[in-house]
Formats: C-alpha cells, structure tokens, sequence
C-alpha cells in the first residue's frame, strides 16, 4: 500500500501542506555507480515524502550528495524530492557557502545541517576535521544566503531557496538539546530530523517540554523523528552502549535477544504506532533493507491514520 496523494518533487511544501510527514535515508555510493541507488529511490518513493542522501556518514568516504541528487533529478523521473547531508566536518567556511551555492544553481534546495562525525572514527583517520561550522552555525548560514547576503555580511547576487533542517537527539541532555532546538528554530530551521529513538516515553515527554516554547518560534518546524529497525541483539547492543544520548528499553532488548529476523521490525511498528499521534512524521533509516519502509507505512495505513493518505 503506497501513499496515494502526492506534492510532486517539492518538499518545502509538504512541510506546510501534509500533516503526517515521511522520510528515508539512504547512502550514497563508494565509486560512480548509481545502479544500487537508483533502484532504492525507485522503491522509496512509492512511499516516502523524501529521500535523504547522507554526507560520508561516520567520516567514511561516499559520493557527494548535491552532486547525487543533480544526477537523479535530472536523468530520471522520480516522484520524491531528496534531501542533501551538509556536515561541517570537511568544509570550511568558504567551501561550505559555495557548495550551497552549487548546489542552487543546480537545483538543489532541501539540507539537513550537521555539525559531522570525527574523521578519526572512520576510514581516512589521517584526515582533518575542519570543523568551522557545528549544526547550528550551518543553520544560520544558510539563513544568511537566503537573505542574500554571505557569512560575513556581503551581499549575494541574488538570494538563495534553502529549505533549511537539522538535528536534535530527543535522548540526549534536555536541557542542552532544547537550546539547540531554540537556537536552530531561530536561525531559520524549518523541519528536524531526530537522531534514532527506541523509547516512545523519550518521544512523548520530549513533545511536551517543547510545547511550552513554541509560541516563541519565528515559524513551526515540522519535527519527524529518527527509526532504525533493529536488526539483531548485537546491533541492539552496540547502539545501546556506544551511541550518545540513545538508550534501548529493557524490554526491547530482551525482545530482540530472544526474537528472529522479523523482530526488529515487529519492534518498529509498535514504536511508530505508539507515537504517531504525537509527532509531524518519521525519518527512517532502513539499513538496506527497503522493505522496512514499506511495512512501517502500511502499518500506520492500516491504523486508519488519514493525515498519512
């Protein structure tokens, strides 16, 4: 079951105008071949609102993103839009501002801003992290250029289209999270992606604490939250152990140790349907295995939620 009404290849509208908002997130590939790509994004977009392409994720090298999406957008006919990862990792300052404005004049609009993994963590540990822009700084700078104006002040020769994201970890430190929320929200953020979450008591009290800023936000972001389907109990235990700010109920864990294949999945569903009612959408992140977003989709359809039709 796919979703049937459709705002065709824009996404800054389907922040405003669809109530129940879906996203995936895909890598790039290692190499020019797109043919594994391809075939994803035309399996997703029967399902999704917009595609992710990440930024060399964990500071393992991939193609770039913008140059991903000119490619896909201009070869192929596919009925999503797709969203570019911008790290401040490999970029400084000025390499960040021109790649935007590339990235415009190829027709790419739609960012998710990260502040980007250390470099030591991945396979060009030699490497520098530049690290002139976190998450936040990347958010106002690309307000900036939509005023038509550079980092610095200078004018542009014209104003850029950027339909600004970022990130917040709902199971991190509340109180910093929030700020950064705040922060972002102010510099011209208009949706957020969340880092992963198991625990809907994460998402739910997170929800309220927020509700008590809102009437101070310039504009209300659409806010979808982070889903990684469980794969296994060593999955379920690396993340539990090493991912900052994510911690995997006990009765997950023990459902996943106990469970098959199928079970990570069974787990998501319930997770998705347990929160719906709060949230804008969901951001997931399949794993290679596209079938996850397709199942996630058909068990909120099969639900009766409306706002997703």
């Amino acid at each position: 079951m796919s979703r049937e009404e459709r705002v065709e290849l824009d996404f800054s509208r389907v922040l405003t105008e669809r109530e129940f908002i879906v996203t995936a997130e895909l890598d790039p590939p290692r190499g020019v071949n797109t043919e594994d790509v391809v075939e994803k994004v035309k399996y997703l977009s029967d399902y999704v609102d917009a595609i992710n392409f990440t930024d060399s994720p964990m500071a393992r090298m991939k193609m770039n993103p913008v140059a991903l999406t000119h490619h896909l957008k201009n070869k192929f006919n596919f009925k999503v839009d797709f969203i570019c990862h911008l790290t401040g990792r490999d970029r400084n300052l000025i390499g960040l501002q021109s790649e935007l404005l590339g990235g415009a004049l190829l027709g790419v609009k739609n960012y998710l801003f990260l502040t980007g993994d250390k470099p030591e963590y991945g396979d060009h540990p030699s490497s520098t992290g530049v690290f002139d822009c976190d998450g936040t700084a990347l958010v106002k700078l690309a307000n900036q250029l939509n005023g038509g104006r550079d980092y610095a002040g200078n004018p542009l020769n014209g104003p850029l289209d950027i339909t600004i994201g970022a990130g917040i970890n709902p199971g991190g430190n509340l109180t910093v999270e929030i700020e950064k929320l705040k922060s972002r929200i102010g510099s011209g953020a208009r949706f957020i992606q969340t880092q992963i979450v198991y625990d809907p008591g994460v998402v739910i009290n997170f929800m309220e604490r927020i509700k008590t800023i809102e009437a101070l936000w310039p504009v209300k972001p659409r806010i979808l939250f982070g889903i990684m389907p469980l794969k296994n109990y060593k999955m379920a235990t690396y993340i539990h152990e090493n991912v900052p700010g994510v911690d995997i109920p006990a009765p997950v864990m023990k459902a996943i140790k106990k469970g098959d294949e199928r079970t990570g999945i069974k787990l998501a569903k319930e997770f998705v349907l347990n929160i719906k009612d709060y949230v804008d959408g969901i951001h997931i992140m399949p794993m290679g295995r596209m079938e996850v977003v397709s199942e996630l989709v058909d068990a909120i359809l099969t639900e009766g939620n409306r706002a997703i039709l």
